[in-house]
This record gives structure tokens, sequence and C-alpha cells, in this order.
């Protein structure tokens, strides 16, 4: 079944690819856009193979939300801050930057592609291993 779902996303990159590599393809629009472009099962299959692989995005810091057993979960606007969205990504940061980071701030950041799922019409992604580069 990984072999098929592996195959079913080579091919997927393969027919929308114009010769770019596949990190490129794992920009945080291009996974919005090929979330209403693939069937349920297509879409199931291609956030399995984005799963551990290491991206450097930016955004703008959102909220920072003290988790119920410790720890903080900063919340980042990949949309400039004026446009509608919901929350794209999600990460762990330490009590020091959660206090730190302001609303509407915007960050340069890096992680590994821990979940993806659909979110009230759009998608949040959800990050593991995150270091902040810029902020």
């Amino acid at each position: 079944m990984r072999q098929f779902a592996l195959m079913t996303v080579t091919l997927l990159l393969a027919c929308v690819g114009c010769g770019k590599s596949y990190i490129e393809k794992s920009s945080y629009f291009h996974i919005r856009d090929m979330k209403s472009q693939m069937t349920t099962v297509q879409w199931r299959a291609y956030v399995q193979a984005l799963e551990g692989t290491e991206v450097e995005w930016q955004g703008w810091v959102r909220d920072v939300h003290r988790k119920i057993f410790g720890g903080y979960d900063l919340y980042v606007d990949m949309d400039p801050p004026r446009e509608m969205s919901t929350l794209d990504v999600t990460f762990d940061i330490e009590e020091f930057r959660a206090l730190q980071l302001r609303r509407g701030q915007f960050i340069v950041f890096r992680g590994t592609i821990g979940s993806v799922h659909r979110f009230l019409g759009s998608c949040q992604v959800i990050l593991k291993n995150v270091s902040i580069l810029e902020s």
C-alpha cells in the first residue's frame, strides 16, 4: 500500500511539475493549491509523502497559546496580515520565544512537516523540530 501511495505521489508531481524539484513543490501555497485539485485518496497519499520533508517558510505571527500540559504553540499565518485566512502553520516554541513574539510580526522559520490537515476550506501544516531563523 505504501509503495502504491509513493508511486501515486510521484505521478502526481510529474503531472503537476514543470521541471522543478520536489522541495519547491512543498511550499505552503503549493500544498494548499493541491488540496483543491485532488481527490481524497490522492490527497492522503500526497500528504503522507510530504511528512518528514524539511521546509523553510516565512509568515506572520497570528497568536501563541499555552498548551494544557505545558509548552506553547505558535500559530503562523502564511498570508499577509490584512488578508482573510485560517491558522495555516502551527509548531511548538519555547517560553522565551512565546513571550518575545508579537502578533503580526514577520518571521522566517525552518522545520520538518509532521502532518497536514484539511481545515476550514484550507489546510493546516503541523511542523516539528522548528528553528526560527529571523524575527
